[in-house]
């Protein structure tokens, strides 16, 4: 994560003020240097001069070591001319990532719930298969008979051997449906 701060003179009549203003190089520091680091770049990072005409770029990059509040303090002098403008914010680490956080894309979440709705539906199915239809083995997964249907199509697809042959299974034959 980054700030950008721009800084720049007014444009407006100056009343005898010169025309442009030394910066020092801005003092960057944190409260929490074991929770947050902060790193400068940008044409102001080393100071300069601004003026009505030029702004200076002050970017703040900021690398987190553990979850925590951090105060932020960005000082900036004008060559010992006026007193220093200083200004701070609290910046959060690590808070609010994770699942569900604005990083997750609408397709992940959907994505996991579909799947623990089917984990849910699986489990809920097992369990009324066993208790309620007293049913064992793979006869207690719901849908199992889909199951085998779409796994004897793949294989008919993948083989191409003897037409439509495996297809169907059949309770009665152990030969498979034969295409005329």
């Amino acid at each position: 994560q980054s700030a950008v701060f721009y800084l720049m003179m007014a444009d407006e009549d100056l009343e005898g003020h010169p025309p442009s203003q030394e910066v020092d190089a801005p003092d960057v520091f944190t409260d929490q240097p074991h929770i947050l680091a902060v790193t400068m770049s940008g044409s102001a990072a080393s100071g300069g001069s601004v003026d009505s005409q030029e702004m200076l770029m002050l970017q703040l990059d900021f690398h987190c070591y553990q979850t925590g509040l951090a105060d932020v303090h960005v000082e900036i002098s004008f060559a010992n001319q006026y007193y220093p403008c200083d200004f701070a914010f609290t910046y959060e680490c690590g808070m609010g990532e994770g699942w569900g956080s604005e990083k997750s894309s609408p397709l992940s979440v959907l994505f996991m719930v579909t799947f623990l709705l089917v984990v849910a539906f699986c489990v809920m199915g097992c369990a009324y298969n066993y208790s309620v239809q007293q049913k064992r083995g793979e006869d207690i997964v719901p849908g199992i008979e889909y199951i085998h249907m779409a796994k004897d199509m793949a294989d008919a697809l993948l083989n191409r051997r003897g037409g439509y042959q495996g297809v169907f299974r059949s309770e009665d034959s152990t030969e498979g449906y034969q295409a005329l």
